[in-house]
């Protein structure tokens, strides 16, 4: 099997107009990322006497290191070695992907985040992570005709702080590009860890929530009681008028 470096394939955008999209889905201590490069089908780009989406189409099935600088592996002049994980390189739309499943642990060291951020940290308190990384995409430095890069992170946890340009859903994006890079960075913190309400307190502010969807679900009950205790109170209030009015 081919070994083609990322460094190829990043090639292309010094070459042509492109946009990167970066997904990372984050559920049950994984992370599974993806990077796709698309180029602009309206330039009539050739690369080695290709046009450009056959070019890309070559890729596929090759093999690109996960991780930075793993093991002091040079996939140039190594080949292909045992002990490396490597990037699935396939198609998508009318470029490519390159997708590879971290764990939260050693997201840190994926090659493809190596390319945009120099510093990018994962820390744990408990059951909440917090992920963050510098302010400077230096992959619009490296690559000066990337137009656009996406990050979309899919969460599947509760979040208790994002720094995203956008969310829908459990969907967080963050847009960079050449008016924005260098004063760009990503933050996310998320509890991995849902909260458990099932024990009433009724000392606990918290927990009026649980009566309050009691009482939607006892409608019937609460307005008979309701209306009970406003006749009882109004009774006794006629008794005590009459016993005043006969003294």
């Amino acid at each position: 099997m081919k070994i083609k470096i990322l460094g190829i394939l990043v090639l292309i955008l010094l070459l042509t107009g492109c946009d990167a999209n970066y997904y990372g889905e984050i559920s049950e201590n994984s992370f599974k990322e993806r990077t796709a490069i698309i180029p602009d089908s309206s330039k009539k780009e050739t690369v080695q006497n290709k046009n450009l989406e056959s070019y890309l189409e070559s890729f596929v099935g090759t093999n690109i290191p996960s991780f930075y600088n793993a093991d002091s592996y040079n996939g140039e002049t190594e080949g292909e070695k045992e002990g490396i994980e490597y990037y699935e390189i396939s198609p998508f739309q009318n470029g490519i992907q390159a997708s590879y499943n971290f764990n939260l642990y050693n997201l840190h060291r994926s090659l493809a985040i190596k390319e945009c951020f120099n510093e990018m940290n994962v820390q744990k308190n408990e059951t909440i992570y917090r992920i963050n990384t510098n302010n400077y995409c230096k992959a619009f430095d490296k690559y000066s005709l990337l137009d656009h890069l996406t990050i979309d992170l899919l969460v599947n946890y509760d979040v208790l702080y994002s720094n995203a340009d956008e969310v829908k859903g459990n969907h967080y994006y963050w847009y960079l590009d050449q008016n924005n890079y260098k004063n760009k960075s990503i933050s996310l913190s998320f509890n991995t860890v849902q909260e458990d309400l099932s024990e009433f307190n009724p000392n606990n502010k918290e927990d009026n929530s649980v009566l309050k969807e009691w009482g939607q679900q006892h409608q019937g009950l609460v307005l008979f009681i309701g209306f009970g205790s406003f006749v009882i109170i109004l009774f006794i209030m006629i008794l005590v008028k009459r016993y005043i009015a006969k003294k």
